[in-house]
């Protein structure tokens, strides 16, 4: 009986101290509201994130919309691409396997969680996998993004303002609804 009743001790400590390195799932305690900013400039968008185990986590579908980027998110798999279509991206939570650009990527339980229709990646995660720096601030919730190469959104909007310009220097009147 001993032995038994020391195993059983051992054992419950070990599960004690294995717990915080579960992956915990997401929930309204640790949940945030960012703001978007695109360098400087604030995209009048919010995206929900959470914070867990030292780490912001981000919503990968909801950025890809944000931003532009191919990369679709369903049922725990994400596919697609991003700036162009010869760069993809594989994410498949019921495999553990990551693929970016044909290279298989590694990372802790805690930096990828699944929600329904969404996948949320840790910040870091997101900056080391995509020319993006991904920078949270806490005090003020905002996410800053800041892309290393010119993103899709970047040349919409650069084709808008191109094409407000235009039309000013045409004479043509912005319609104010």
């Amino acid at each position: 009986p001993l032995p038994m009743f020391l195993f059983r001790k051992v054992f419950l400590c070990l599960l004690l101290v294995a717990m915080p390195l579960i992956a915990q799932p997401l929930s309204e305690e640790n949940s945030l509201i960012l703001s978007v900013k695109l360098n400087q400039a604030m995209l009048g968008e919010e995206i929900q994130g959470y914070t867990a185990q030292g780490v912001v986590l981000l919503p990968l579908g909801e950025l890809s919309r944000i931003l532009s980027l191919a990369i679709t998110v369903k049922e725990g798999v994400a596919e697609g691409w991003f700036i162009s279509p010869n760069r993809k991206v594989s994410i498949d939570l019921a495999t553990q396997k990551v693929f970016i650009e044909g290279q298989e990527k590694r990372y802790q339980p805690e930096e990828i969680q699944p929600a329904p229709n969404e996948i949320y990646i840790s910040s870091r995660l997101l900056s080391d996998w995509l020319p993006i720096d991904f920078k949270v601030s806490l005090n003020e919730l905002t996410l800053t993004i800041s892309p290393r190469e010119e993103l899709p959104l970047q040349k919409r909007l650069a084709r808008e303002e191109q094409a407000k310009q235009n039309k000013a220097r045409m004479g043509i009147e912005q319609k104010q609804y």
